[in-house]
């Protein structure tokens, strides 16, 4: 038998979902790993428990003893991830046991057994089921969580797949900028146009084999939680990124190619900015390809009355 991957995406998610009326809760909760499978043979019969020692846990979270159901429903097109299909037959997955009671803060252990059809038309396919623990009965204020499970027959994952593309795209990926630093001095009240005053452009240079679309971006000085550059003593980092304006934000760059990409700077004729010196960051990246890369280019301007 094919060695089966499967990749823990969130380990030990608790979702948890409770009702009040009168003096007692009903409240139901699910410890339980999102799990990725991959490479499942036809025919073959997997224990999850067992391959990852990840068993779904419900755990009664209300105040008074229920009964629990866990049963397995085919998902709706809106609860779809990309790249995957609806589970065929929700007899492919069995929890064991799928019926229990449960009394307040009691915790039940289930199996989750997948079991694939032996069909080989089945190989490259990839299936989401939703694992559905609720209370039992006509109650209005019974409850309920859902879970995630996707698989893949014979194959790797759609997000496997496309890991190993952007790998691929990346090391084929040979685009740059320059320069890297732009000076200028500008009048305030005017729009600018840096290619025309100036003669001065941020150059996308493309030595790739294909066309790249670029996106760009006048952007604060942070990236998460780091800053993107220093900005010199002399310099104060701009009030307003929109100060900066493209005569196209998305361009597309030829194979083998350098474009320039035009910009303008429009300074308010206000008392505030007269004088000043501000750092402006350029951030530019790819969209198609997709990938994640991003090259900058600093802005410094001096502001002239």
């Amino acid at each position: 038998m094919k060695k089966v991957f499967s990749k823990i995406v969130l380990s030990l998610v608790i979702l948890t979902v409770s009702f009040k009326f009168a003096n007692s809760t009903v409240g139901l909760g699910t410890k339980f790993a999102t799990i990725v499978l991959e490479k499942l043979e036809p025919g073959g019969v997997y224990n999850i428990t067992k391959l990852r020692n990840l068993p779904l846990v419900v755990i009664n979270s209300g105040s008074t003893e229920t009964e629990v159901a866990v049963d397995i429903e085919i998902p709706t097109k809106e609860e779809l991830k990309e790249g995957y299909e609806p589970i065929l037959d929700p007899e492919w997955i069995k929890i064991i046991p799928n019926r229990f009671n449960l009394k307040p803060s009691e915790s039940y252990t289930c199996d989750v057994i997948v079991s694939v059809p032996n069909d080989p038309k089945l190989i490259g396919r990839h299936f989401q089921a939703k694992i559905w623990a609720h209370t039992v009965g006509d109650d209005l204020f019974g409850a309920g969580v859902v879970n995630r499970l996707f698989f893949s027959i014979g194959a790797p994952g759609p997000e496997s797949v496309q890991k190993a593309k952007k790998k691929e795209l990346l090391f084929s990926f040979n685009f740059d900028t320059e320069p890297k630093d732009i000076y200028l001095t500008v009048p305030v009240g005017k729009k600018v146009d840096i290619l025309k005053e100036f003669d001065k452009s941020i150059k996308l240079i493309n030595k790739s084999k294909s066309e790249i679309v670029v996106k760009l971006e006048s952007v604060e000085n942070k990236r998460g939680e780091n800053i993107i550059a220093q900005v010199p003593s002399q310099y104060e980092f701009t009030p307003n990124v929109g100060f900066i304006s493209f005569k196209k934000d998305t361009i597309k760059v030829k194979k083998n190619s350098v474009q320039d990409a035009g910009f303008y700077i429009t300074i308010p004729d206000e008392k505030i900015h007269y004088e000043k010196q501000y750092m402006f960051i350029v951030k530019i990246y790819p969209i198609k390809p997709e990938i994640p890369v991003e090259f900058y280019t600093k802005v410094f301007v001096t502001v002239k009355k």
